[in-house]
Protein backbone atom coordinates (compact mmCIF):
# COMPACT_ATOMS: atom_id res chain seq x y z
CA UNK A 1 0.00 0.00 0.00
CA UNK A 2 1.43 3.57 -0.91
CA UNK A 3 1.45 6.29 1.66
CA UNK A 4 1.24 9.20 -0.84
CA UNK A 5 -1.89 11.21 -0.27
CA UNK A 6 -2.57 14.10 -2.87
CA UNK A 7 -4.25 17.23 -1.13
CA UNK A 8 -6.52 19.69 -3.36
CA UNK A 9 -4.68 23.04 -3.47
CA UNK A 10 -5.40 25.03 -0.11
CA UNK A 11 -5.80 28.15 -1.28
CA UNK A 12 -2.40 30.32 -0.87
CA UNK A 13 -1.64 28.70 2.24
CA UNK A 14 1.02 26.85 0.80
CA UNK A 15 2.48 30.02 -0.55
CA UNK A 16 2.22 31.88 2.47
CA UNK A 17 4.14 29.00 4.47
CA UNK A 18 6.80 28.48 1.84
CA UNK A 19 7.38 32.55 1.10
CA UNK A 20 7.58 32.67 5.07
CA UNK A 21 10.33 30.32 5.07
CA UNK A 22 12.44 31.08 1.97
CA UNK A 23 12.35 34.69 3.72
CA UNK A 24 13.77 33.18 7.10
CA UNK A 25 15.93 30.39 6.66
CA UNK A 26 18.67 32.49 4.85
CA UNK A 27 19.36 35.14 7.91
CA UNK A 28 21.97 34.25 9.97
CA UNK A 29 21.89 36.71 12.56
CA UNK A 30 18.65 37.12 13.73
CA UNK A 31 16.77 34.25 14.85
CA UNK A 32 13.02 33.91 14.67
CA UNK A 33 12.44 30.30 13.82
CA UNK A 34 12.60 26.53 14.92
CA UNK A 35 14.32 25.72 11.68
CA UNK A 36 17.15 28.34 12.09
CA UNK A 37 18.58 26.34 15.53
CA UNK A 38 21.15 24.48 15.23
CA UNK A 39 19.47 21.20 15.75
CA UNK A 40 17.25 21.79 12.71
CA UNK A 41 19.28 22.92 10.30
CA UNK A 42 21.60 19.83 10.86
CA UNK A 43 18.75 17.21 9.84
CA UNK A 44 18.22 19.57 6.64
CA UNK A 45 21.68 18.34 5.63
CA UNK A 46 20.21 15.09 5.23
CA UNK A 47 17.58 15.44 2.89
CA UNK A 48 19.62 17.84 0.26
CA UNK A 49 16.46 19.34 -1.70
CA UNK A 50 13.39 17.66 -0.23
CA UNK A 51 11.06 19.39 0.92
CA UNK A 52 10.97 18.61 4.54
CA UNK A 53 8.45 20.23 7.56
CA UNK A 54 9.72 20.04 11.21
CA UNK A 55 6.33 19.32 13.74
CA UNK A 56 6.15 19.43 17.15
CA UNK A 57 4.76 16.85 19.40
CA UNK A 58 3.10 18.07 22.93
CA UNK A 59 1.94 15.78 25.39
CA UNK A 60 -0.38 16.71 28.80
CA UNK A 61 -2.59 15.63 30.80
CA UNK A 62 -5.93 17.05 31.70
CA UNK A 63 -8.20 16.86 34.22
CA UNK A 64 -12.43 17.45 32.20
CA UNK A 65 -13.99 17.10 34.96
CA UNK A 66 -14.53 18.67 38.51
CA UNK A 67 -10.74 18.56 39.33
CA UNK A 68 -12.04 19.33 43.66
CA UNK A 69 -14.89 16.74 43.25
CA UNK A 70 -15.23 13.33 44.42
CA UNK A 71 -14.44 11.92 41.13
CA UNK A 72 -11.22 14.43 39.76
CA UNK A 73 -8.70 11.82 38.71
CA UNK A 74 -11.42 9.16 36.84
CA UNK A 75 -11.67 10.98 33.79
CA UNK A 76 -7.97 12.88 33.44
CA UNK A 77 -6.84 12.48 29.97
CA UNK A 78 -3.76 12.60 28.56
CA UNK A 79 -3.82 14.27 25.22
CA UNK A 80 -0.94 14.37 21.99
CA UNK A 81 -0.81 17.31 20.10
CA UNK A 82 1.00 17.94 16.71
CA UNK A 83 1.96 21.47 15.19
CA UNK A 84 4.10 23.02 12.52
CA UNK A 85 6.61 25.66 13.54
CA UNK A 86 7.32 26.36 10.27
CA UNK A 87 3.75 28.62 9.33
CA UNK A 88 3.93 32.17 9.35
CA UNK A 89 3.08 33.39 12.99
CA UNK A 90 -0.13 34.34 12.58
CA UNK A 91 -1.88 31.26 11.18
CA UNK A 92 0.42 28.92 13.72
CA UNK A 93 -1.15 31.27 16.66
CA UNK A 94 -4.45 30.02 16.22
CA UNK A 95 -6.11 26.64 18.23
CA UNK A 96 -7.05 25.16 14.45
CA UNK A 97 -3.23 24.80 13.53
CA UNK A 98 -2.78 22.16 16.56
CA UNK A 99 -3.54 19.29 15.36
CA UNK A 100 -4.72 16.18 18.00
CA UNK A 101 -2.83 13.00 17.70
CA UNK A 102 -3.85 10.82 20.40
CA UNK A 103 -6.19 10.62 23.05
CA UNK A 104 -6.27 8.37 25.77
CA UNK A 105 -7.03 8.19 29.70
CA UNK A 106 -4.51 8.95 31.91
CA UNK A 107 -4.11 5.54 33.76
CA UNK A 108 -4.22 3.77 30.39
CA UNK A 109 -0.63 5.02 30.09
CA UNK A 110 0.31 3.56 33.11
CA UNK A 111 -1.16 0.11 32.26
CA UNK A 112 -0.31 -0.06 28.63
CA UNK A 113 4.09 7.51 6.82
CA UNK A 114 7.45 7.40 4.65
CA UNK A 115 6.54 8.55 1.15
CA UNK A 116 5.11 11.85 1.68
CA UNK A 117 2.23 13.82 0.52
CA UNK A 118 1.86 15.25 -2.60
CA UNK A 119 0.12 18.80 -3.14
CA UNK A 120 -1.16 20.56 -5.80
CA UNK A 121 -0.14 24.41 -6.08
CA UNK A 122 -0.41 26.67 -9.20
CA UNK A 123 -0.60 23.68 -11.21
CA UNK A 124 2.89 21.91 -10.19
CA UNK A 125 2.98 19.12 -7.62
CA UNK A 126 5.27 19.21 -4.79
CA UNK A 127 6.59 16.54 -2.61
CA UNK A 128 6.54 16.78 1.45
CA UNK A 129 7.40 15.20 3.88
CA UNK A 130 7.30 15.52 7.84
CA UNK A 131 9.83 14.95 9.96
CA UNK A 132 9.75 15.33 14.20
CA UNK A 133 11.30 18.26 15.40
CA UNK A 134 11.11 18.22 19.08
CA UNK A 135 8.90 16.91 22.21
CA UNK A 136 7.26 19.39 24.18
CA UNK A 137 5.55 19.70 27.57
CA UNK A 138 6.05 20.26 30.85
CA UNK A 139 8.39 18.97 32.94
CA UNK A 140 6.49 16.40 34.18
CA UNK A 141 4.85 15.42 31.24
CA UNK A 142 8.08 14.77 28.87
CA UNK A 143 9.95 13.16 31.79
CA UNK A 144 7.13 10.89 31.88
CA UNK A 145 7.19 9.88 28.14
CA UNK A 146 10.87 10.05 27.63
CA UNK A 147 11.79 7.86 30.43
CA UNK A 148 13.37 10.34 33.07
CA UNK A 149 12.73 10.00 36.86
CA UNK A 150 9.20 12.17 37.36
CA UNK A 151 10.01 12.96 41.14
CA UNK A 152 11.73 16.31 41.13
CA UNK A 153 12.80 15.80 44.53
CA UNK A 154 14.54 12.72 43.20
CA UNK A 155 18.69 12.97 43.48
CA UNK A 156 18.94 14.02 39.84
CA UNK A 157 16.07 15.63 38.29
CA UNK A 158 17.62 17.30 35.62
CA UNK A 159 16.94 15.70 32.33
CA UNK A 160 19.62 18.20 30.49
CA UNK A 161 22.17 17.07 33.28
CA UNK A 162 23.60 14.89 35.67
CA UNK A 163 23.47 17.22 38.59
CA UNK A 164 22.85 15.96 42.19
CA UNK A 165 19.85 18.39 43.54
CA UNK A 166 21.98 19.12 46.99
CA UNK A 167 24.44 21.09 43.93
CA UNK A 168 21.67 22.48 41.97
CA UNK A 169 20.17 23.86 45.21
CA UNK A 170 23.23 26.35 44.80
CA UNK A 171 24.06 26.34 41.42
CA UNK A 172 24.29 29.61 39.35
CA UNK A 173 26.11 28.62 36.16
CA UNK A 174 25.78 24.81 34.75
CA UNK A 175 28.73 22.34 34.89
CA UNK A 176 29.33 21.78 31.10
CA UNK A 177 30.95 18.73 32.59
CA UNK A 178 27.91 17.42 33.65
CA UNK A 179 26.28 17.87 30.58
CA UNK A 180 24.40 14.14 29.98
CA UNK A 181 25.62 12.81 26.74
CA UNK A 182 24.52 9.59 25.03
CA UNK A 183 26.79 6.84 25.82
CA UNK A 184 26.51 8.20 29.75
CA UNK A 185 23.00 7.79 29.12
CA UNK A 186 23.01 4.27 27.65
CA UNK A 187 25.44 3.50 30.70
CA UNK A 188 22.84 4.70 33.14
CA UNK A 189 19.93 2.66 31.00
CA UNK A 190 21.84 -0.62 31.53
CA UNK A 191 22.60 -0.28 35.54
CA UNK A 192 19.29 0.99 35.71
CA UNK A 193 19.55 2.57 38.64
CA UNK A 194 16.94 5.54 39.56
CA UNK A 195 18.74 7.26 42.34
CA UNK A 196 22.11 7.77 40.87
CA UNK A 197 21.01 8.26 37.37
CA UNK A 198 17.61 10.16 37.06
CA UNK A 199 16.61 7.42 34.34
CA UNK A 200 13.60 5.36 34.92
CA UNK A 201 13.10 3.88 32.07
CA UNK A 202 13.85 3.90 28.28
CA UNK A 203 12.68 6.50 25.93
CA UNK A 204 10.20 4.80 23.84
CA UNK A 205 11.00 7.70 21.22
CA UNK A 206 14.62 6.37 20.39
CA UNK A 207 12.90 3.90 17.88
CA UNK A 208 12.05 7.41 16.01
CA UNK A 209 14.44 7.52 13.06
CA UNK A 210 16.91 10.55 13.31
CA UNK A 211 15.61 11.26 17.33
CA UNK A 212 17.78 11.99 19.71
CA UNK A 213 16.64 12.57 23.31
CA UNK A 214 19.08 15.36 24.17
CA UNK A 215 18.76 17.41 21.04
CA UNK A 216 14.64 16.93 20.20
CA UNK A 217 13.26 17.38 23.54
CA UNK A 218 12.05 21.08 24.30
CA UNK A 219 11.59 23.38 27.16
CA UNK A 220 8.65 25.39 28.60
CA UNK A 221 8.77 28.81 29.91
CA UNK A 222 5.43 29.16 30.55
CA UNK A 223 5.91 26.10 33.39
CA UNK A 224 9.81 26.92 34.92
CA UNK A 225 9.21 30.61 34.69
CA UNK A 226 5.85 31.97 34.41
CA UNK A 227 4.42 29.27 37.07
CA UNK A 228 7.39 28.73 38.72
CA UNK A 229 10.48 31.17 39.50
CA UNK A 230 8.08 34.16 39.13
CA UNK A 231 6.35 32.82 41.66
CA UNK A 232 9.14 32.58 43.60
CA UNK A 233 10.00 35.65 43.32
CA UNK A 234 7.16 37.73 43.20
CA UNK A 235 6.43 36.41 47.02
CA UNK A 236 9.81 37.09 47.90
CA UNK A 237 9.55 40.54 47.00
CA UNK A 238 6.14 41.53 48.12
CA UNK A 239 6.73 39.57 51.52
CA UNK A 240 10.02 41.81 52.27
CA UNK A 241 8.42 45.27 50.65
CA UNK A 242 5.03 44.85 52.96
CA UNK A 243 6.07 42.85 56.05
CA UNK A 244 9.96 44.06 56.89
CA UNK A 245 10.60 47.72 55.04
CA UNK A 246 6.71 48.02 55.43
CA UNK A 247 6.88 50.66 52.24
CA UNK A 248 3.72 49.84 51.20
CA UNK A 249 0.22 47.59 52.55
CA UNK A 250 -0.98 45.00 50.40
CA UNK A 251 -4.44 46.42 50.39
CA UNK A 252 -2.40 49.01 48.57
CA UNK A 253 -1.00 47.04 45.97
CA UNK A 254 -4.42 45.26 45.16
CA UNK A 255 -6.24 48.80 45.18
CA UNK A 256 -3.72 49.16 41.97
CA UNK A 257 -3.82 46.31 40.48
CA UNK A 258 -7.69 46.90 40.02
CA UNK A 259 -7.60 50.14 38.98
CA UNK A 260 -4.44 49.68 36.99
CA UNK A 261 -5.14 50.15 33.11
CA UNK A 262 -3.18 47.05 31.20
CA UNK A 263 -3.61 48.33 28.05
CA UNK A 264 -3.81 45.49 25.32
CA UNK A 265 -3.03 42.95 28.30
CA UNK A 266 -6.08 43.63 29.85
CA UNK A 267 -7.27 40.27 29.70
CA UNK A 268 -5.13 38.76 31.20
CA UNK A 269 -5.46 41.52 34.63
CA UNK A 270 -3.95 39.76 37.75
CA UNK A 271 -6.33 38.68 40.40
CA UNK A 272 -6.12 40.17 44.17
CA UNK A 273 -3.15 38.90 45.96
CA UNK A 274 -3.63 36.91 49.54
CA UNK A 275 -1.01 37.36 51.90
CA UNK A 276 -1.02 34.08 53.66
CA UNK A 277 -0.78 32.80 49.88
CA UNK A 278 2.21 34.88 49.43
CA UNK A 279 3.84 33.81 52.69
CA UNK A 280 3.77 30.11 51.43
CA UNK A 281 5.40 31.02 48.28
CA UNK A 282 1.95 29.54 46.40
CA UNK A 283 0.50 33.40 44.41
CA UNK A 284 -2.81 32.00 42.89
CA UNK A 285 -2.78 33.45 39.21
CA UNK A 286 -2.50 31.98 36.14
CA UNK A 287 0.61 31.84 34.08
CA UNK A 288 -0.47 34.65 31.53
CA UNK A 289 -1.72 37.13 35.05
CA UNK A 290 1.47 36.29 36.51
CA UNK A 291 3.29 37.59 33.01
CA UNK A 292 0.76 41.27 33.35
CA UNK A 293 1.91 41.17 36.68
CA UNK A 294 5.29 40.97 36.50
CA UNK A 295 5.49 43.35 33.59
CA UNK A 296 3.84 45.65 35.25
CA UNK A 297 5.15 45.47 38.74
CA UNK A 298 7.31 48.18 38.30
CA UNK A 299 4.83 50.96 37.84
CA UNK A 300 2.44 49.58 40.08
CA UNK A 301 4.81 50.07 43.08
CA UNK A 302 7.57 50.95 41.66
CA UNK A 303 7.20 54.54 43.48
CA UNK A 304 7.79 53.62 46.72
CA UNK A 305 10.94 51.59 46.02
CA UNK A 306 13.39 53.83 47.33
CA UNK A 307 16.98 54.99 44.90
CA UNK A 308 19.34 52.25 44.65
CA UNK A 309 17.65 49.54 46.95
CA UNK A 310 19.40 46.78 46.86
CA UNK A 311 16.27 43.65 47.16
CA UNK A 312 14.86 45.60 43.90
CA UNK A 313 17.68 44.48 41.18
CA UNK A 314 16.44 41.17 41.79
CA UNK A 315 12.71 42.20 39.89
CA UNK A 316 14.83 44.28 37.57
CA UNK A 317 16.98 40.83 36.32
CA UNK A 318 13.45 38.82 36.18
CA UNK A 319 12.39 41.26 34.17
CA UNK A 320 14.80 41.36 31.80
CA UNK A 321 14.65 37.63 30.98
CA UNK A 322 11.16 38.09 30.61
CA UNK A 323 12.22 40.00 28.02
CA UNK A 324 14.40 37.80 26.31
CA UNK A 325 12.25 34.74 26.83
CA UNK A 326 8.88 36.58 25.09
CA UNK A 327 10.67 37.65 22.35
CA UNK A 328 9.90 36.58 19.05
CA UNK A 329 13.37 37.59 17.47
CA UNK A 330 16.76 37.90 18.73
CA UNK A 331 20.05 38.18 17.60
CA UNK A 332 22.51 35.02 18.59
CA UNK A 333 24.67 37.32 20.38
CA UNK A 334 21.53 37.36 23.38
CA UNK A 335 21.95 34.15 24.24
CA UNK A 336 25.59 35.30 26.21
CA UNK A 337 23.24 38.11 27.37
CA UNK A 338 20.22 35.47 28.61
CA UNK A 339 23.23 33.37 30.71
CA UNK A 340 24.97 36.05 32.76
CA UNK A 341 21.34 37.67 33.35
CA UNK A 342 20.18 34.25 34.62
CA UNK A 343 23.93 33.75 36.69
CA UNK A 344 22.50 37.37 38.65
CA UNK A 345 19.42 36.31 39.27
CA UNK A 346 20.23 32.84 40.22
CA UNK A 347 22.88 34.40 43.04
CA UNK A 348 20.70 37.60 43.89
CA UNK A 349 18.11 35.46 45.27
CA UNK A 350 20.23 33.07 47.10
CA UNK A 351 21.68 36.04 48.67
CA UNK A 352 18.57 37.79 49.27
CA UNK A 353 15.90 35.64 50.24
CA UNK A 354 18.30 33.46 52.65
CA UNK A 355 16.40 30.19 50.34
CA UNK A 356 17.52 27.38 48.26
CA UNK A 357 16.94 27.14 44.47
CA UNK A 358 14.41 25.37 43.39
CA UNK A 359 14.26 23.09 40.83
CA UNK A 360 12.82 25.46 38.06
CA UNK A 361 15.23 27.65 38.35
CA UNK A 362 18.13 25.57 37.28
CA UNK A 363 16.17 24.79 34.61
CA UNK A 364 16.39 27.93 33.30
CA UNK A 365 20.43 27.83 33.41
CA UNK A 366 20.20 25.69 30.25
CA UNK A 367 18.16 28.18 28.11
CA UNK A 368 20.85 30.09 27.20
CA UNK A 369 22.03 26.90 25.04
CA UNK A 370 18.14 25.77 24.05
CA UNK A 371 18.22 29.15 22.43
CA UNK A 372 20.53 28.71 19.98
CA UNK A 373 19.12 25.21 19.13
CA UNK A 374 15.59 25.51 19.02
CA UNK A 375 15.22 29.21 18.39
CA UNK A 376 12.64 31.50 20.43
CA UNK A 377 11.61 29.36 23.29
CA UNK A 378 8.34 31.39 23.41
CA UNK A 379 7.18 29.23 20.53
CA UNK A 380 8.09 26.05 22.39
CA UNK A 381 5.80 26.82 25.43
CA UNK A 382 2.56 25.13 26.63
CA UNK A 383 0.35 28.13 26.49
CA UNK A 384 -1.41 26.92 23.24
CA UNK A 385 -1.51 23.60 23.40
CA UNK A 386 -3.20 24.04 27.03
CA UNK A 387 -5.91 26.37 25.54
CA UNK A 388 -6.76 23.63 22.88
CA UNK A 389 -7.51 21.60 25.80
CA UNK A 390 -10.25 24.08 26.56
CA UNK A 391 -11.73 22.59 23.57
CA UNK A 392 -12.50 18.99 24.92
CA UNK A 393 -13.55 20.47 28.55
CA UNK A 394 -16.37 22.06 27.25
CA UNK A 395 -17.38 19.45 24.82
CA UNK A 396 -16.70 17.08 27.52
CA UNK A 397 -18.80 19.02 29.92
CA UNK A 398 -21.80 19.43 27.78
CA UNK A 399 -22.15 15.74 27.55
CA UNK A 400 -23.47 13.75 30.93
CA UNK A 401 -22.36 10.67 28.76
CA UNK A 402 -18.58 9.19 30.19
CA UNK A 403 -18.52 5.74 28.41
CA UNK A 404 -15.99 6.12 26.49
CA UNK A 405 -15.18 9.69 26.31
CA UNK A 406 -11.68 9.62 24.36
CA UNK A 407 -13.75 8.25 21.67
CA UNK A 408 -16.12 11.25 21.57
CA UNK A 409 -13.69 14.16 22.01
CA UNK A 410 -11.91 12.63 19.10
CA UNK A 411 -14.77 12.87 16.94
CA UNK A 412 -15.29 16.13 17.90
CA UNK A 413 -11.97 16.99 16.87
CA UNK A 414 -12.12 14.91 13.63
CA UNK A 415 -15.77 17.51 12.57
CA UNK A 416 -13.75 20.25 13.48
CA UNK A 417 -10.91 19.45 11.02
CA UNK A 418 -12.87 18.25 8.54
CA UNK A 419 -14.83 21.05 8.34
CA UNK A 420 -10.94 23.24 8.27
CA UNK A 421 -10.26 20.83 5.10
CA UNK A 422 -13.61 21.35 3.31
CA UNK A 423 -13.33 25.12 4.24
CA UNK A 424 -9.60 25.23 2.11
CA UNK A 425 -7.78 27.40 3.90
CA UNK A 426 -6.20 28.40 7.18
CA UNK A 427 -6.53 32.11 6.45
CA UNK A 428 -4.44 34.70 6.91
CA UNK A 429 -6.66 37.48 8.32
CA UNK A 430 -4.96 39.21 11.21
CA UNK A 431 -7.11 40.45 13.88
CA UNK A 432 -6.55 42.93 15.85
CA UNK A 433 -7.59 44.74 18.99
CA UNK A 434 -9.46 48.43 19.02
CA UNK A 435 -5.94 51.13 18.16
CA UNK A 436 -5.07 53.55 21.28
CA UNK A 437 -3.13 56.24 21.57
CA UNK A 438 -0.56 56.28 23.76
CA UNK A 439 0.49 59.58 24.86
CA UNK A 440 4.38 60.44 26.34
CA UNK A 441 4.46 61.54 29.46
CA UNK A 442 7.24 63.25 31.76
CA UNK A 443 9.19 60.10 33.51
CA UNK A 444 11.62 61.17 36.52
CA UNK A 445 14.74 60.07 34.71
CA UNK A 446 16.06 60.79 38.16
CA UNK A 447 15.59 57.17 39.15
Amino acid sequence: MSNTFSIRPINCTQQYTLKYINDIIHCETILINFIQGSVWKEKQKKHDSQCVLPIFLFFDDYEIGNPLGSHSGVHKLGAVYISIPCLPPHIQSTLKTIFLALLFHSTDRQKFGEQGIDIESNGELTNIKFELGLILGDNLGIHSITGFVESFSANYPCRMCKVHKDIMRKQCYVDETLIRQVDDYNFDLIENNVSSSGVSGICVWNDVRGFKIFDHVGVDMMHDLLEGVMKYDLSFLISYYVLELKLFSLEVLNNRIISFDYGPDKGSKPSVLNMDHICKNTIRLSASEMMSLVRYFGLLIGDFVPQNEPVWHLYLSLRKILDILTSTSFQKECSKLLQTLVAEHNELYLILSKNNLKPKYHYLLHYHTMMLKFGPLINLWSMRFEAKHRISKIAANTSSNRRNICKTLAIKHQLQLNHLFLKGTLGRNIELSPPQSVVDIEINTTR
